[in-house]
């Protein structure tokens, strides 16, 4: 979990802590000490755990750990934004555009590295993407955003996992 905690089942937390599903309690595994705060991207697939965070000096970027909470080795620190969706095959984040209005631009990673993998150049426009959910070969969008890549998106879109391709499924919400 994360959040603006600095204690949690009655143990000292700082923004992070990893809980035992059956009695809440706070589990031994703690963030290196490094780790100044974390914002609200967490992601976690298989055997690693991808946090967005101050875990090194400078921006906020996309830290990856083992389940005892190491640092993997060879990892890129990617500049990411929320929401982030992690799988065994690739990690989904946004890279926000600062603009006249919010945009995102849609990043898939390599969960081993962080490096950004070859995939279609995906931006939203007239808002940001706030959520993702991964089904089947489907990779599901939702926020403000009217359009991805200038085709009308109205808060919703899903896009091919594999290319990146816009799908043709288009609820208006």
């Amino acid at each position: 979990v994360t959040g603006v905690f600095d204690r949690i089942g009655g143990q000292s937390r700082h923004r992070f802590a990893v809980l035992d599903l059956a009695t809440g309690a706070a589990l031994t595994p703690v963030l290196p000490s490094a780790v100044g705060s974390l914002d609200v991207g967490i992601a976690v697939s298989g055997n690693r755990v991808y946090l967005l965070g101050n875990c090194r000096p400078g921006p906020y970027v996309l830290c990856a750990y083992d389940l005892d909470l190491s640092p993997l080795p060879g990892w890129t620190y990617p500049e990411v934004d929320y929401p982030l969706l992690a799988s065994s095959s690739a990690i989904f984040a946004t890279r926000r555009i600062v603009g006249g209005t919010f945009t995102s631009r849609m990043l898939k990673l390599d969960p081993m590295t962080g490096t950004e993998v070859a995939w279609a150049d995906l931006t939203t426009g007239g808002g940001a993407v706030g959520t993702m959910a991964l089904a089947g070969s489907r990779l599901y969008l939702g926020g403000d955003f009217t359009s991805i890549n200038a085709v009308p998106r109205t808060r919703l879109a899903a896009v091919d996992v594999a290319t990146g391709a816009l799908e043709a499924w288009a609820p208006r919400v």
